[in-house]
């Protein structure tokens, strides 16, 4: 049975954090009724801004730009919803942030240790014990490509 989720996001002002009469700008993702929220680093003024339609409201070039730029995180959140369902991965409110963000945990292999220590400890390893870790890394490789 395939799971469903639901997804949403959405665009709001929080003006009780003014600074210099604007109000920063936040995204809110929801997945099955989880939120987390996501400050854009953007602000607006109060009055500027379309609670309805969680844009900002007006025909200046600021509002246009800040308008473009909502509508490219909104597009941009939607891909990574959809990056991860593809890749098969768990879908939550704070997965999505993560992708978004870039600061999804990356994955220790221990085939990665070996790279990562190879290169960094060669210039303290003597050649001989250096070529041993190589070895290993290459049998570590062959075990692997027989197990798959």
């Amino acid at each position: 049975m395939r799971t469903v989720n639901t997804f949403g996001r959405q665009f709001l002002i929080r003006p009780d954090k003014l600074k210099d009469g604007k109000a920063p700008i936040y995204v809110r993702i929801t997945v099955n009724k989880a939120i987390t929220h996501l400050g854009l680093k953007q602000y607006i003024e109060p009055k500027s801004w379309d609670v309805r339609r969680s844009f900002g409201k007006g025909t200046r070039d600021e509002v246009r730009a800040l308008n473009n730029y909502l509508e490219d995180v909104c597009t941009e959140i939607g891909q990574c919803h959809r990056e991860r369902q593809l890749k098969k991965l768990p879908i939550t409110a704070e997965a999505i942030k993560n992708t978004f963000l870039r600061t999804e945990e990356v994955e220790h292999t221990l085939n990665r240790l070996f790279t990562y220590h190879n290169k960094t400890a060669a210039h303290q390893l003597s050649p001989n014990t250096l070529s041993h870790y190589e070895t290993s890394q290459k049998y570590l490789r062959s075990f692997i490509k027989e197990q798959s």
